[in-house]
């Protein structure tokens, strides 16, 4: 600034600073999780602080999700925090989304973004191998099973059979990979079995393979029938063959319409035979 004195018209000069202050302004910061599971729900902290002069009340706006409340009223300086949750039922990778803080009454408003990560934390695929297969009844029958941890996370899966008797009924799966067990079954009839594994953890997997079992068992008896003469009162002996010609280990009973047999019962593995 100049003065001209009137007098002498000599001048006097002088500066000076003007400081402009912002009467309305705010600030808005954000925190919240790296990632969370499908169905989960991610909870974000969305602080508001009023950095002007004045009390002002702001209005809460996001791209998605739902506020806790959707305004708040704060003074001078004064800073509150709010919840804002969103979920997703797919998996979601670094999608960003937009917050921001709007006074009512003024002109004061500030941005902020944040990324949404959404993990397929648990996800299993449970195998059984044949997936069908035949058998003779009474005869134990081998499934190799496997239970395979497509998710993020380590499971522990609870495993149950329709039928038979599995190896490991609990076992733990890290992220990636692949758990086998074994699963034995004895058809004790022939019929058409389907068998079916379930694994049960925070997700859960079933499969099934489906057993033709036939019946197993089978003999066959040779005999010596070429005729033989003898006299009244006299002991004569004539052999008789049992082989088993079956699957399966089987015991037999032995009867005769005439005469007496050395053995009234033999047991017998797979084509073994014994004479009587």
């Amino acid at each position: 600034m100049t003065a001209t004195s009137q007098a002498n018209g000599e001048k006097y000069s002088t500066q000076g600073t003007v400081e402009i202050i912002k009467d309305h302004q705010v600030n808005i910061q954000v925190e919240g999780p790296d990632s969370v599971c499908r169905e989960e729900e991610a909870v974000y902290e969305v602080s508001v602080t009023n950095t002007g002069t004045q009390a002002e009340t702001f209005r809460l706006q996001a791209d998605a999700g739902d506020f806790s409340q959707n305004s708040i009223e704060l003074e001078r300086d004064e800073t509150k925090t709010v919840e804002l949750v969103r979920s997703s039922d797919i998996a979601v990778t670094d999608r960003s989304f937009n917050i921001n803080a709007e006074s009512t009454s003024s002109y004061a408003e500030a941005f902020t973004s944040t990324s949404f990560n959404v993990e397929t934390c648990y996800e299993s695929e449970t195998t059984l191998n044949p997936d069908s297969q035949r058998t003779a009844a009474l005869t134990e029958t081998e499934f190799e099973v496997e239970v395979s941890n497509q998710g993020t996370r380590t499971d522990t899966f609870n495993l149950t059979t329709t039928h038979g008797e599995l190896e490991q009924e609990t076992i733990d799966v890290a992220s990636g990979d692949t758990v086998t067990t074994d699963l034995t079954y004895t058809p004790e009839q022939p019929e058409n079995k389907n068998i079916e594994i379930t694994a049960t953890g925070e997700s859960t997997s079933t499969v099934s393979s489906s057993l033709n079992v036939y019946n197993g068992q089978n003999v066959s008896v040779n005999f010596d029938s070429n005729s033989q003469n003898v006299c009244e009162r006299e002991t004569f002996e004539k052999q008789v063959t049992v082989e088993n010609t079956g699957a399966v280990e089987d015991t037999y009973t032995l009867q005769t319409s005439q005469g007496s047999l050395s053995e009234n019962e033999i047991n017998l593995e797979t084509g073994e035979d014994q004479r009587s």
